[in-house]
């Protein structure tokens, strides 16, 4: 009897584990497998994924566990709003971590910034201190916006999430007007989504434009460098930053220089966005030989666009 009730707890373990999201409701091996199974899986799963830094995956899988354990009585509910604020709690000291790092970096990155700052709101939301999390949602959409655009799907899901806090908040007609706002800003991004844009020209413009400028002199290896720039409606470019930086000094400076020297562009062969990010690689090798004066230059063949 041991061995088969054994045996028969290993087969729900089993069904918990690998039925996943689908687990409420579903028989396994004649067994259905119970509610508070259930949260309890998604909570642990939002865990593994916090610890991970993946904030965005353990945020769905928390609104998962919160789905299930709706339905729980009040002796179950217990335990489950002590595990999910226990879990909250964790996550924002691991964001307000990542954030403080963020801001100490060197040249802090403003689009990771911008996502951290939603991802505590969105905690700050779930956790019902809905002042701390308004504000923190607004700071990061006045960062996102800047950094993608208006109509950027970046923008508009921090108005969604902006909208959710107001109605948590009793304001139902600052909660309206945001998700109108939200809704025009959408219908506008489809709107030029739908025009016929030949961006594959127009990376192309970019990528001869910046490697007649290149010239990076002499450099001791082989390197690669990443730029990452804002090209806006008029063709010009802003906000140069070097995502990933070589060895020498002077190849990084040579890479903005090169940048900087290819603005303006032609206009933006799409006039209804305001800007497009734009990330470009340099790659060149140094050839060994005595008599080399030049290193041979190979820039990557493709810059490409970020999402529009």
């Amino acid at each position: 009897m041991r061995a088969q009730y054994r045996l028969h707890l290993l087969s729900l373990l089993l069904c918990a584990v690998f039925i996943g999201v689908d687990l409420l409701n579903i028989t396994c091996k004649g067994q259905t497998v119970a509610n508070p199974i259930l949260w309890q899986v998604f909570i642990e799963q939002a865990k593994i994924k916090q610890r991970a830094g993946d904030f965005d995956g353990a945020e769905n899988d928390y609104q998962l566990a919160v789905k299930q354990g709706s339905s729980l009585n009040n002796a179950e509910r217990e335990a489950f709003d002590s595990m999910c604020k226990q879990y909250l709690l964790q996550n924002q000291n691991s964001l307000e971590q990542r954030l403080s790092a963020q801001n100490q970096e060197k040249e802090p990155w403003p689009d990771q910034i911008g996502q951290t700052l939603k991802q505590l709101a969105t905690n700050e939301l779930n956790l019902k201190r809905l002042d701390i999390a308004e504000e923190h949602a607004k700071t990061a959409f006045t960062i996102l916006e800047k950094e993608h655009g208006k109509e950027s799907k970046q923008a508009s899901e921090i108005l969604n999430l902006l909208a959710a806090i107001y109605q948590q908040e009793n304001k139902p007609d600052l909660a309206t007007n945001t998700l109108r706002e939200k809704e025009d800003r959408d219908a506008s991004r489809a709107a030029c989504a739908a025009q016929d844009t030949d961006f594959g020209r127009y990376i192309h413009i970019i990528h001869k434009a910046i490697r007649s400028n290149w010239n990076p002199a002499l450099v001791p290896a082989s390197s690669r460098i990443v730029a990452v720039m804002k090209v806006y409606s008029d063709g010009s470019i802003n906000d140069i930053r070097l995502k990933l930086k070589s060895n020498s000094k002077k190849a990084d400076l040579a890479a903005i220089k090169a940048i900087l020297l290819s603005s303006p562009l032609p206009p933006l062969p799409n006039p209804c966005y305001e800007l497009v990010p734009v990330v470009f690689t340099f790659d060149w090798q140094v050839q060994p030989l005595a008599n080399q004066t030049k290193p041979k230059i190979k820039p990557s063949k493709w810059g490409w666009l970020w999402e529009l």
